[in-house]
């Protein structure tokens, strides 16, 4: 005899977290734990983090880091898988993601909460002017002891977790919410996805992706059984400077806003982390970049409408 299962209940909740819009999905069984207490339980393990996380915090781990460099600083479990995971994407894309542009995106004026800063610059203030172009000086001698929960930064470095900051944490709080009793869950950070465990439906979590360059409309729309979405974009985070608008994806090899053809990437992977790291990758690198690599599926936008899709994501398309 098959095992039969109670019928499930799905609650859900939207707000703003970590800088953007934030929404958690969870789904319980009948004879489970309350889907509000879990979406209580997530919604509080995203502020820990972002109170940890956040650069723009002076009382976070992370600007501790930044303000002690050179120096052992003792932090949470939770900062330490973030910097590990942080040189682990430098790592997985040669560089192209890159956890040590905070200089040069202080530099360049993003220096608080994105909605601070637009509310900054949208009055009547000058342009921010901006730094010499500089690279940025890469996180290879950054120091980590997961036994005593330590981490030294090089002198010169600031860490920025900003890349892959939102995708790690929907990896992490949406593992806790299963952990903790729901059948599945899926928690959406600014466009930083990751679902695992029961689906809403039969055919996977339904995700639509929207077009970067069409207000209103969708790129694609998937049905994902378990894993990650993550879409980097350049015309998402953008602010005036002395020398016009920038943007927050910099370049490592010159620490400017990249200059590239590509306005948007969506990657599908295991993990958000991952496809975040992935997601830079594509940005950087560019469409040619799309054969080289099998544990991905992405799409990119070109800002002249073109797009172009691994093979699997080709049918997805709208």
């Amino acid at each position: 005899m098959g095992t039969t299962h109670p019928h499930p209940r799905v609650a859900e909740a939207r707000r703003r977290a970590m800088g953007s819009d934030a929404h958690l999905v969870v789904v319980t069984h009948s004879d489970g734990r309350d889907g509000r207490d879990l979406l209580a339980a997530g919604w509080g393990r995203i502020d820990q983090l972002e109170a940890r996380w956040s650069r723009f915090r002076a009382d976070s781990e992370v600007s501790a880091l930044n303000r002690h460099a050179g120096l052992r600083v003792r932090v949470s479990h939770d900062t330490v898988v973030l910097v590990q995971h942080a040189v682990a994407a430098w790592e997985l894309t040669a560089g192209r993601f890159d956890p040590t542009v905070g200089a040069a995106l202080v530099g360049h004026g993003y220096d608080r909460d994105f909605d601070e800063l637009l509310a900054r610059d949208g009055g009547a203030r000058p342009p921010l002017s901006s730094p010499p172009p500089a690279p940025v000086p890469g996180p290879a001698g950054i120091e980590v002891d997961p036994w005593s929960d330590e981490v030294t930064l090089p002198v010169g470095v600031t860490f920025d977790p900003g890349g892959i900051g939102k995708g790690l944490a929907a990896d992490l709080v949406a593992s806790a919410l299963v952990d903790a009793g729901a059948a599945g869950a899926l928690v959406n950070l600014g466009g930083d996805l990751r679902a695992i465990g029961t689906p809403l439906g039969a055919a996977g979590w339904t995700i639509g992706v929207p077009d970067p360059l069409r207000s209103h409309h969708e790129l694609a729309r998937i049905a994902l059984a378990e894993g990650a979405v993550a879409t980097t974009s350049r015309l998402r985070r953008r602010w005036p400077t002395a020398h016009g608008q920038a943007h927050h994806l910099i370049d490592p090899a010159t620490g400017e806003p990249a200059e590239t053809d590509v306005v948007a990437v969506t990657v599908i992977a295991d993990q958000a982390w991952r496809a975040d790291a992935f997601a830079k990758l594509l940005f950087f690198a560019g469409p040619t970049e799309l054969a080289r690599h099998r544990d991905f599926h992405a799409v990119l936008v070109t800002a002249d409408g073109g797009h172009h899709a691994t093979p699997a994501l080709e049918g997805a398309l709208r």
